[in-house]
C-alpha cells in the first residue's frame, strides 16, 4: 500500500496560485502591448509622409508671404487709393447706365394723384433706394401718393421713410402746401411675389405696358 503525504502548508499553495495568476496577467499584458505597439508603428509610418508634406507647405506659405511683403513695399499707397476711386467711379457709371430713367419716370408719373407735384428725384444706383421730394395741396393728397406708391409692384409694400411739412405758398391769400420727402426701395423688374394692382381712377400703373419700350433707354 502506497501512502502520499503533502507536507506543504496552505500558505504555500495560495502563493503558487497567485504566481500562476500573475503569469497569466503578464502574458495578456504583453500581448496587448505588442498589438498596441504594432498599431502605433503602422500609424507612425503613415503620419511621417503627412508631416513632411505639411512642412513643405509651410515653407511655401512663408515664401509667398515674403514675396507679398516685398511687393507691398513697391506699391504707392496714394496710387492704390486713386486706383480704387477710379474702379468705384467706373462701377457707379455702369450701374447708372443700367438704370432706365424712362421706365422709372413713366411708372412714377402714372402714380402721382391730382394735387401732387414732384420737385426732385434722387436714386441711389447701388441700393436702388430712391428719395422723392415734392409738394401736395394738402396732407390728404400727400398720404394718397404714399398709399398708391406702396401698392405699386415696383416699390416696397411697407411704409417708406416719409416726412411732410406745412409751408406757406402764398402769403397774400394764406395758402399753404405740404412739402414732403419719401425714401423708398425701387424694383425695376417688379417686387418679388407682387401681382399687378387694379388701376384706380386718376392713377395708372405706368410702365406695365411700356416696359418693352423703356427698359432699353
Amino acid at each position: 500500500m502506497r501512502i502520499s503525504i503533502n507536507f506543504s502548508p496552505k500558505e504555500h499553495v495560495y502563493v503558487r496560485k497567485v504566481y500562476a495568476a500573475l503569469a497569466v496577467c503578464l502574458f495578456a499584458a504583453s500581448s496587448v502591448f505588442a498589438a498596441g505597439y504594432g498599431a502605433y508603428s503602422r500609424a507612425e509610418s503613415r503620419v511621417a509622409p503627412l508631416k513632411a508634406k505639411a512642412g513643405s507647405l509651410e515653407a511655401e506659405i512663408k515664401a509667398v508671404d515674403r514675396k507679398l511683403a516685398e511687393a507691398k513695399k513697391t506699391v504707392d499707397p496714394s496710387r492704390s487709393k486713386s486706383d480704387a476711386l477710379q474702379v468705384e467711379f467706373v462701377n457707379s457709371a455702369i450701374r447708372q447706365k443700367s438704370f432706365s430713367w424712362t421706365a422709372f419716370l413713366n411708372r412714377v408719373e402714372g402714380l402721382v394723384p391730382d394735387g401732387v407735384g414732384i420737385t426732385a428725384i434722387r436714386p441711389e444706383f447701388t441700393t436702388l433706394n430712391v428719395e422723392i421730394t415734392g409738394k401736395a395741396d394738402g396732407i390728404g393728397q400727400a398720404l394718397k401718393f404714399v398709399e398708391v406708391l406702396t401698392r405699386s409692384r415696383y416699390f416696397d409694400d411697407i411704409p417708406p421713410v416719409f416726412h411732410t411739412t406745412e409751408v406757406l405758398a402764398d402769403k397774400d391769400v394764406g395758402k399753404t402746401v405740404q412739402q414732403f420727402s419719401i425714401r423708398i426701395r425701387y424694383y425695376p423688374d417688379g417686387r418679388p411675389g407682387a401681382a399687378p394692382v387694379p388701376q384706380e381712377a386718376g392713377t395708372e400703373e405706368a410702365g406695365t405696358d411700356k416696359d418693352a419700350a423703356g427698359e432699353g433707354d
